[in-house]
């Protein structure tokens, strides 16, 4: 079914780069309307892992971080890394706090304040195709009269790209005898190439997972094994899943060609380095918007 109303933009993806985008165009006077794939929203793959510039960078376009202290989370004060026998220790300054927080609370917080911006938010809403003609687009009944692919790495077709990582998480819940305001990787091997990590996202709800610049079939075994040798033996009282392991490509290949629009992961603006892709989707949205406003 057709709908009458014409938007300026839809936003295809509710994760962080599709809901920062979102606002800022309804800030900068468009009307938008995001459609989300799923109903109800689930953990990503992510560590949760808010840095300082992340906040920092929502905090300069007026979202007001402070509020998400409102939810289960946890101020990080610095951070460990794990290389063999050798250990590094980094303290962050008292001004650059980082944050652990469940992504499904960080996402629908920065919704939220899109549809608080005048934003629109369809649900169950699983694109495969945008229907582009003269100068509307077309999606799920939806006219508008620009488009911005905010889908993740996968794109629209769900199909994995050759060159992307890959990431394994899983959420976690027990008392462990790692500070709960640190930061953890263990890196595997050599290089930098592939690292777990553990970060704390709440009262005793830690986020685990596995990196990988170049995936491979064994990348579970391994995150079981690193499980068994570093982890295990800290929860001396057992833990319990609050979400199964789940694996997902990360976004370094930009995908958008040929006229297509997009941000964060689809316009391959995952860290190539580390997996890390918070920043960039937030920057990502930032530069489509201003420079929108260029043109």
């Amino acid at each position: 079914m057709m709908r009458s109303i014409v938007y300026d933009f839809i936003i295809v993806g509710s994760g962080i780069s599709g809901n920062v985008c979102s606002y800022l165009l309804q800030k900068k006077g468009y009307k938008t309307i995001v459609l989300e794939k799923q109903l109800n929203r689930s953990e990503k793959v992510c560590g949760g892992g808010v840095s300082y510039k992340a906040l920092q960078l929502l905090q300069g376009i007026g979202i007001d971080v402070s509020e998400l202290k409102q939810f289960d989370h946890k101020d990080i004060i610095g951070c460990q890394q794990f290389f063999g026998n050798e250990v590094y220790e980094k303290i962050y300054k008292e001004e650059n706090l980082s944050m652990g927080i469940q992504r499904r609370i960080f996402d629908e917080f920065l919704l939220k304040k899109a549809i608080a911006a005048g934003a629109e938010i369809a649900y169950d809403q699983f694109v495969h195709d945008i229907n582009v003609q003269n100068e509307y687009c077309f999606i799920h009944g939806y006219t508008g009269g620009d488009y911005v692919v905010a889908a993740g790495a996968r794109g629209l077709h769900s199909t994995s790209i050759q060159g992307q990582s890959f990431g394994i998480s899983a959420l976690i819940y027990g008392e462990a005898s790692f500070s709960d305001n640190m930061f953890y990787y263990w890196f595997l091997g050599e290089d930098d190439s592939q690292y777990t990590w553990l970060f704390p996202v709440g009262d005793n709800l830690w986020n685990v997972g596995l990196w990988q610049r170049k995936p491979n079939n064994n990348i579970k075994d391994k995150f079981h094994i690193w499980m068994k040798k570093h982890l295990i033996p800290h929860f001396t009282h057992g833990y319990d899943y609050r979400m199964k392991l789940r694996g997902e490509f990360l976004g370094h290949i930009d995908q958008t060609k040929d006229g297509i629009h997009g941000v964060g992961d689809f316009a391959g603006k995952c860290n190539y380095r580390n997996g890390g892709g918070i920043i960039g989707a937030i920057q990502s949205a930032i530069n489509f918007v201003e420079n929108l406003s260029k043109h």
